[in-house]
């Protein structure tokens, strides 16, 4: 399902160079973190990776909905990081890295990928975050998660704007840190709505791709509604 989404890796830090110790940023983002068209962005931990590959392929098969799955489609930003510290960071002839260097080098590759996420969410229609034990971490605190990333996700849900869901359907019609786990993140998701086994059933149950409609307005519709949401439809 994502074959065709694939970009070509370019490994080579030639081709974003600017200048002799300068590289395009612009470039390396489009390069590595493509923006694709979806209407579902999928938040996820990624020892969860084969179960949310199942799922997007199930809402795709029922619904006709593509799901934005990252490790499917982006590069692995470290293994980015490592190019650019292999160029950039070297510590003489030692064939160790400058400590100080690749603090500079991590925050710019963080920075691309945490605009790269913003940018996908926020073009998004929707947002499924996948709540497990690999996602939370509940044996010491509660709703806290070890994943910077998925920490910033649901903290980005917080502040992208609320578009109305007819902006999106116009706009589609034009056109790996988890293995440090010594940092815990308190998630805030009260701002999502739970989608319960019976609500998921019902969904699944009440939608016909033959008999027309958008997979996303049959959700909505059995989703609670918050006065705040009027607006938006």
């Amino acid at each position: 399902m994502y074959e065709n989404d694939r970009s070509i890796i370019e490994t080579d830090l030639n081709n974003f160079a600017i200048s002799k110790n300068t590289l395009d940023g612009n470039a390396i983002m489009s390069s590595w973190f493509p923006q694709i068209k979806s209407q579902i962005f999928i938040s996820h931990s990624h020892a969860d990776e084969r179960k949310v590959i199942t799922l997007a392929g199930y809402l795709y098969d029922k619904f006709g909905l593509k799901s934005f799955i990252d490790s499917c489609i982006w590069h692995y930003s470290i293994d980015l990081l490592k190019e650019i510290d292999n160029r950039f960071c070297g510590n003489g002839r030692s064939g160790s890295y400058s400590y100080e260097k690749r603090n500079y080098s991590t925050s710019h590759v963080h920075m691309m990928l945490s605009i790269s996420l913003m940018k996908m969410m926020d073009q998004t229609e929707c947002m499924l975050f996948i709540d497990t034990p690999n996602s939370l971490n509940t044996e010491e605190i509660i709703d806290a998660t070890n994943s910077p990333w998925i920490f910033a996700e649901i903290a980005m849900s917080q502040s992208l704007r609320r578009k109305t869901i007819e902006s999106h359907r116009k706009r589609s019609m034009r056109e790996a840190t988890e293995n440090f786990n010594n940092i815990a993140y308190k998630l805030d998701t009260l701002h999502l709505k739970e989608i319960t086994p019976y609500i998921w059933k019902k969904w699944n149950d009440g939608f016909s791709r033959e008999g027309g409609g958008h997979g996303l307005d049959s959700l909505y519709s059995i989703l609670p509604m918050e006065e705040n949401d009027e607006n938006l439809f």
